[in-house]
C-alpha cells in the first residue's frame, strides 16, 4: 500500500483498503480479486439540463465510457436538471470533456437570454474499487 504520512485507511471485510484523500496522489484501482493497480483517474461530474441527458449518456456509453445519470433539481440552471457522473483514466478525461461539450447546448431563456448548457467538474480520484 501506498500511503503518505497524513493519509488514514479503512480495513474493508474483504481485505480491501481505501486511502484517504489528504496529499495523495496516487489512484488505486482495486480489480475484483483485491489486486491493487496504479493508473490516474478523474471524476467527471457534470450538471446539465434534462433534455441534454439522455444524449449524452447515450454517447458516453457509446465512446465506451461507463456514466451514470442522476435527476437533480437545484437553482444552477434554473430548470430541471441532470448530473452525470462517470470515472475515466486521466488521459480520456478530455475526450469525456469533448463529448458532453458536442451534446449539452446552450438554450434561450424566457427573458431572451441564452442559459447555460451545464458546468462541469473534474476531480481528481484518490482511489476507486470494483465491487
Amino acid at each position: 500500500m501506498v500511503a503518505g504520512p497524513e493519509e488514514s485507511s479503512t480495513d474493508l471485510t474483504d481485505g480491501l483498503t481505501v486511502l484517504g484523500a489528504a496529499g495523495y496522489h496516487h489512484s488505486g484501482i482495486f480489480n475484483g480479486d483485491g489486486v491493487e493497480r496504479e493508473e490516474r483517474m478523474k471524476l467527471i461530474v457534470a450538471i446539465v439540463q434534462d433534455h441534454d441527458a439522455s444524449k449524452a449518456v447515450d454517447e458516453l456509453i457509446g465512446h465506451g465510457f461507463g456514466a451514470t445519470r442522476i435527476n437533480t433539481a437545484g437553482g444552477f440552471l434554473k430548470r430541471g436538471n441532470s448530473t452525470i457522473l462517470t470515472g475515466v483514466e486521466d488521459e480520456r478525461a478530455n475526450e469525456v470533456i469533448q463529448i458532453l461539450r458536442d451534446t449539452c447546448h446552450r438554450t434561450q431563456a424566457e427573458s431572451n437570454q441564452r442559459t447555460s448548457a451545464g458546468i462541469i467538474f473534474v476531480l481528481p480520484v484518490s482511489a476507486s474499487y470494483k465491487m
